[in-house]
Protein backbone atom coordinates (compact mmCIF):
# COMPACT_ATOMS: atom_id res chain seq x y z
CA UNK A 1 0.00 0.00 0.00
CA UNK A 2 1.15 3.57 -0.67
CA UNK A 3 2.08 5.86 2.21
CA UNK A 4 -1.10 7.01 3.90
CA UNK A 5 -2.80 7.93 7.16
CA UNK A 6 -5.74 5.93 8.47
CA UNK A 7 -8.03 7.08 11.28
CA UNK A 8 -10.18 4.52 13.10
CA UNK A 9 -13.00 6.03 15.15
CA UNK A 10 -15.36 4.18 17.43
CA UNK A 11 -16.67 3.94 20.99
CA UNK A 12 -14.77 2.06 23.71
CA UNK A 13 -14.58 -1.65 22.93
CA UNK A 14 -15.43 -1.29 19.23
CA UNK A 15 -12.08 -2.82 18.29
CA UNK A 16 -10.17 0.26 17.15
CA UNK A 17 -6.87 -0.97 18.57
CA UNK A 18 -7.35 -4.47 17.17
CA UNK A 19 -7.96 -3.19 13.64
CA UNK A 20 -5.00 -0.81 13.89
CA UNK A 21 -2.80 -3.73 14.98
CA UNK A 22 -3.94 -5.75 11.97
CA UNK A 23 -2.87 -2.87 9.70
CA UNK A 24 0.45 -2.66 11.51
CA UNK A 25 1.14 -6.40 11.40
CA UNK A 26 0.00 -7.09 7.85
CA UNK A 27 0.72 -3.85 5.97
CA UNK A 28 3.52 -2.17 7.93
CA UNK A 29 1.58 0.79 9.33
CA UNK A 30 2.82 2.41 12.51
CA UNK A 31 0.07 2.08 15.10
CA UNK A 32 -0.04 5.38 16.95
CA UNK A 33 -1.88 4.64 20.18
CA UNK A 34 -2.90 7.89 21.82
CA UNK A 35 -4.19 6.15 24.95
CA UNK A 36 -0.81 4.52 25.50
CA UNK A 37 1.02 7.81 24.99
CA UNK A 38 -1.26 9.50 27.52
CA UNK A 39 -1.06 6.61 29.96
CA UNK A 40 2.73 6.72 29.82
CA UNK A 41 2.72 10.50 30.29
CA UNK A 42 0.28 10.51 33.19
CA UNK A 43 2.08 7.83 35.16
CA UNK A 44 5.10 10.13 35.42
CA UNK A 45 5.52 11.74 38.80
CA UNK A 46 8.32 14.21 38.14
CA UNK A 47 6.39 17.03 36.48
CA UNK A 48 3.89 19.61 37.73
CA UNK A 49 2.54 21.07 34.50
CA UNK A 50 2.37 20.83 30.72
CA UNK A 51 2.99 23.97 28.64
CA UNK A 52 1.40 24.26 25.18
CA UNK A 53 1.61 27.45 23.11
CA UNK A 54 2.47 29.49 26.17
CA UNK A 55 -0.42 28.17 28.26
CA UNK A 56 0.34 26.05 31.33
CA UNK A 57 -1.96 23.10 32.10
CA UNK A 58 -1.77 21.53 35.60
CA UNK A 59 -0.41 18.02 35.27
CA UNK A 60 -2.43 16.62 38.16
CA UNK A 61 -5.72 17.75 36.57
CA UNK A 62 -4.86 16.11 33.23
CA UNK A 63 -3.91 12.96 35.14
CA UNK A 64 -7.20 13.05 37.07
CA UNK A 65 -9.22 13.33 33.86
CA UNK A 66 -7.41 10.39 32.28
CA UNK A 67 -7.91 8.13 35.31
CA UNK A 68 -11.60 9.11 35.59
CA UNK A 69 -12.39 8.21 31.98
CA UNK A 70 -12.77 11.85 30.93
CA UNK A 71 -11.08 13.25 27.84
CA UNK A 72 -7.90 15.19 28.52
CA UNK A 73 -7.58 18.83 27.46
CA UNK A 74 -7.68 18.85 23.63
CA UNK A 75 -4.81 21.33 23.35
CA UNK A 76 -2.55 18.97 25.32
CA UNK A 77 -3.50 15.89 23.29
CA UNK A 78 -3.25 17.75 19.97
CA UNK A 79 0.25 18.92 20.89
CA UNK A 80 1.41 15.32 21.36
CA UNK A 81 -0.24 14.15 18.15
CA UNK A 82 1.03 16.91 15.85
CA UNK A 83 4.63 16.28 16.84
CA UNK A 84 4.24 12.55 16.18
CA UNK A 85 2.52 13.01 12.80
CA UNK A 86 5.30 15.22 11.49
CA UNK A 87 7.95 12.80 12.75
CA UNK A 88 6.39 9.74 11.11
CA UNK A 89 5.79 11.56 7.83
CA UNK A 90 9.44 12.65 7.69
CA UNK A 91 10.42 9.02 8.12
CA UNK A 92 8.12 7.97 5.26
CA UNK A 93 5.88 5.87 7.49
CA UNK A 94 2.19 5.17 7.00
CA UNK A 95 0.28 5.64 10.25
CA UNK A 96 -2.96 4.39 11.73
CA UNK A 97 -4.68 6.18 14.60
CA UNK A 98 -6.99 4.16 16.82
CA UNK A 99 -9.48 6.57 18.35
CA UNK A 100 -7.73 9.86 17.60
CA UNK A 101 -8.56 12.66 17.09
CA UNK A 102 -10.98 12.47 20.03
CA UNK A 103 -12.63 15.90 19.97
CA UNK A 104 -13.75 18.56 17.53
CA UNK A 105 -10.81 20.72 18.58
CA UNK A 106 -8.34 17.90 17.96
CA UNK A 107 -9.85 17.21 14.53
CA UNK A 108 -9.60 20.87 13.56
CA UNK A 109 -5.99 20.99 14.79
CA UNK A 110 -4.73 17.64 13.52
CA UNK A 111 -6.48 17.01 10.19
CA UNK A 112 -4.78 19.95 8.44
CA UNK A 113 -1.42 18.54 9.58
CA UNK A 114 -2.32 15.11 8.21
CA UNK A 115 -3.42 16.67 4.92
CA UNK A 116 -0.18 18.63 4.67
CA UNK A 117 1.96 15.56 5.35
CA UNK A 118 0.00 12.84 3.50
CA UNK A 119 -2.31 14.73 1.14
CA UNK A 120 -6.08 14.58 1.44
CA UNK A 121 -6.15 11.64 -0.99
CA UNK A 122 -3.83 9.76 1.37
CA UNK A 123 -6.21 9.97 4.33
CA UNK A 124 -9.03 7.51 5.00
CA UNK A 125 -11.24 7.11 8.07
CA UNK A 126 -13.38 4.32 9.48
CA UNK A 127 -16.12 4.51 12.10
CA UNK A 128 -16.65 1.22 13.94
CA UNK A 129 -20.22 1.01 15.17
CA UNK A 130 -21.47 -1.10 18.09
CA UNK A 131 -24.15 -0.77 20.76
CA UNK A 132 -23.26 0.55 24.26
CA UNK A 133 -23.86 -2.85 25.87
CA UNK A 134 -21.19 -4.35 23.62
CA UNK A 135 -18.76 -1.61 24.62
CA UNK A 136 -19.33 -2.27 28.31
CA UNK A 137 -19.07 -6.04 27.94
CA UNK A 138 -15.84 -5.91 25.93
CA UNK A 139 -14.09 -3.25 27.98
CA UNK A 140 -15.00 -4.73 31.35
CA UNK A 141 -13.15 -7.88 30.25
CA UNK A 142 -10.28 -6.07 28.55
CA UNK A 143 -6.70 -7.02 29.40
CA UNK A 144 -3.53 -4.98 28.86
CA UNK A 145 -0.03 -6.29 28.12
CA UNK A 146 2.28 -5.41 31.01
CA UNK A 147 5.22 -5.08 28.57
CA UNK A 148 4.01 -3.15 25.49
CA UNK A 149 0.62 -1.95 26.87
CA UNK A 150 -1.35 -3.32 23.89
CA UNK A 151 -5.07 -3.60 24.81
CA UNK A 152 -6.82 -6.95 24.27
CA UNK A 153 -10.60 -6.29 24.38
CA UNK A 154 -13.03 -8.88 25.64
CA UNK A 155 -13.89 -10.25 22.20
CA UNK A 156 -14.49 -13.99 21.85
CA UNK A 157 -11.42 -14.51 19.68
CA UNK A 158 -9.19 -12.65 22.16
CA UNK A 159 -10.53 -14.02 25.45
CA UNK A 160 -8.70 -17.30 24.82
CA UNK A 161 -5.30 -15.59 24.50
CA UNK A 162 -2.87 -16.39 27.32
CA UNK A 163 -0.22 -13.85 26.32
CA UNK A 164 0.09 -10.60 24.34
CA UNK A 165 -0.66 -10.94 20.64
CA UNK A 166 2.15 -8.52 19.80
CA UNK A 167 5.07 -9.33 22.13
CA UNK A 168 4.09 -12.39 24.16
CA UNK A 169 3.97 -10.43 27.41
CA UNK A 170 1.72 -11.13 30.37
CA UNK A 171 -1.87 -9.85 30.17
CA UNK A 172 -3.45 -8.05 33.11
CA UNK A 173 -6.67 -6.21 33.95
CA UNK A 174 -6.83 -2.42 34.55
CA UNK A 175 -9.34 -2.54 37.37
CA UNK A 176 -9.22 1.22 37.97
CA UNK A 177 -10.09 2.14 34.37
CA UNK A 178 -12.01 -0.79 32.91
CA UNK A 179 -14.93 -0.75 35.32
CA UNK A 180 -18.53 -0.20 34.27
CA UNK A 181 -18.90 3.29 35.78
CA UNK A 182 -15.82 4.59 33.95
CA UNK A 183 -16.76 2.84 30.69
CA UNK A 184 -20.19 4.49 30.66
CA UNK A 185 -18.48 7.85 31.26
CA UNK A 186 -16.20 7.19 28.29
CA UNK A 187 -19.22 6.31 26.15
CA UNK A 188 -20.81 9.63 27.09
CA UNK A 189 -17.58 11.44 26.21
CA UNK A 190 -17.48 9.69 22.84
CA UNK A 191 -21.04 10.72 22.02
CA UNK A 192 -20.72 14.32 23.14
CA UNK A 193 -17.13 15.14 22.18
CA UNK A 194 -15.74 12.68 19.63
CA UNK A 195 -18.70 12.48 17.25
CA UNK A 196 -18.48 16.23 16.45
CA UNK A 197 -14.85 15.61 15.50
CA UNK A 198 -15.93 12.97 13.02
CA UNK A 199 -18.26 15.53 11.46
CA UNK A 200 -15.25 17.82 11.01
CA UNK A 201 -13.50 15.11 9.00
CA UNK A 202 -16.53 14.68 6.76
CA UNK A 203 -16.83 18.43 6.21
CA UNK A 204 -13.17 18.52 5.13
CA UNK A 205 -13.97 15.97 2.44
CA UNK A 206 -12.42 12.97 4.19
CA UNK A 207 -14.35 9.80 3.48
CA UNK A 208 -15.55 8.08 6.68
CA UNK A 209 -16.60 4.46 6.16
CA UNK A 210 -19.07 3.13 8.75
CA UNK A 211 -18.55 -0.54 9.61
CA UNK A 212 -20.54 -2.94 11.77
CA UNK A 213 -18.22 -3.72 14.71
CA UNK A 214 -20.53 -6.27 16.31
CA UNK A 215 -18.89 -8.89 14.08
CA UNK A 216 -15.67 -10.79 14.69
CA UNK A 217 -12.53 -8.70 14.24
CA UNK A 218 -11.32 -10.60 11.16
CA UNK A 219 -14.59 -9.92 9.33
CA UNK A 220 -14.32 -6.20 10.07
CA UNK A 221 -10.72 -6.17 8.86
CA UNK A 222 -11.68 -7.75 5.53
CA UNK A 223 -14.01 -4.79 4.96
CA UNK A 224 -11.21 -2.35 5.81
CA UNK A 225 -8.78 -4.02 3.41
CA UNK A 226 -11.34 -4.04 0.60
CA UNK A 227 -12.01 -0.32 0.99
CA UNK A 228 -8.32 0.56 1.19
CA UNK A 229 -7.63 -1.42 -1.98
CA UNK A 230 -10.01 0.75 -4.00
CA UNK A 231 -8.42 3.72 -5.82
Amino acid sequence: MKQRAIIIFGPPGAGKGTQAEFLAERHGFHHFETSQVLEAAFTQKDRDAIEVDGIVYPFTEEQRKFLAGELCTPEVVAHFLKEAIEDFARKGKSVVFSGSPRTQYESEAILPVLEEQYGKEGICAFLLVCIPETSVARNSKRRICVVCRLPHPGMVEQEILKECRRCGGELTRRLGLDVEKVIWKRLQEFSERTMPGIDVARKRGILVHELDAEREAEEVFKDIEERLAKP
